[in-house]
């Protein structure tokens, strides 16, 4: 059990909602990380093909149990009271042809007994002029959820966080980003404004390569848990080992009623 989980794929009883607020079964559960080539790479200064080296002997391979630590401030709003309404997604994977040198297209999916239940889609693109790149949102296709929903509003928030692996020679540089928020997330096939949804700025540093991704997604359901309130206090927290539980959870309990965000904190950025 414990060596399936590890690849991501668990067996046993796995709950989930439909969009129509109904619970569901499964089985199996199996989350991947697929790549494809894009036409953005690092540049070279100087460097040979083949330069950029082995990994380094004191250099441990970014296995989850050490990549995830820095995802502890969001996946611990799944503690106590909030646990019934958020529920998270982790992968992480390497990118066997970092030799290319490009940036690939990343898409995250979740499996459930062979049927779609979560995708993400991530596309790299080059800002004009500078030696860098964003990943946005491309889309994001939700047919189970693992929090539990409202039967009259079905909308979802999601925080998520990225982790990029660069090797230059012979050595790892993990790249940590801020969240991505959206919110007001429905059932199906969502997709986004190019660009709307995006990472901060991303360094082409020369002679280096794309080796590794983490991809952390926090879903929360917004009358409980908002994903405002989980980048505020990311943000806030980001250098400590406060848990988010003793910062948000207690005045969100305390809210008699609320309402969904229908706000985008990341706004129109296509600028």
């Amino acid at each position: 059990m414990a060596l399936l989980s590890f690849f991501g794929i668990t067996k046993g009883q796995i709950r989930v909602y439909d969009k129509s607020g109904n619970p569901k079964t499964f089985q199996k559960e199996e989350t991947e990380i697929t790549f494809l080539k894009t036409e953005i790479a690092y540049p070279n200064e100087g460097l040979e093909s083949g330069l950029l080296g082995t990994i380094a002997p004191g250099i441990i391979p970014l296995l989850p149990s050490l990549v995830d630590i820095g995802f502890n401030l969001t996946t611990s709003l799944l503690e106590k009271e909030a646990k019934k309404y958020s529920g998270s997604y982790f992968k992480h994977k390497s990118y066997l042809e970092a030799s290319s040198k490009c940036v690939p297209k990343v898409t995250f999916s979740r499996d459930l007994d062979n049927e779609k239940s979560f995708g993400l889609v991530l596309i790299p693109h080059k800002v004009p002029s500078v030696e860098a790149y964003v990943f946005y949102i491309d889309s994001l296709n939700l047919q189970y959820s693992k929090s539990k929903i409202q039967r009259d509003a079905k909308f979802l928030d999601y925080t998520i966080e990225i982790k990029i692996t660069e090797i230059k020679e012979g050595k790892k540089e993990v790249i940590e980003l801020a969240p991505v928020i959206i919110t007001s997330v429905g059932f199906g096939v969502n997709k986004f404004k190019v660009k709307k949804h995006r990472t901060e700025m991303i360094p082409l540093t020369p002679n280096s390569a794309f080796a590794e991704i983490s991809i952390n997604i926090v879903e929360s359901n917004p009358y409980k848990v908002k994903a405002e309130d989980i980048l505020k206090t990311w943000n806030e927290n980001k250098d400590s080992f406060k848990t988010i539980v003793n910062n948000i959870l207690p005045s969100q309990k305390a809210e008699t009623s609320s309402t969904p965000s229908q706000n985008d904190p990341n706004g129109d950025e296509s600028n």
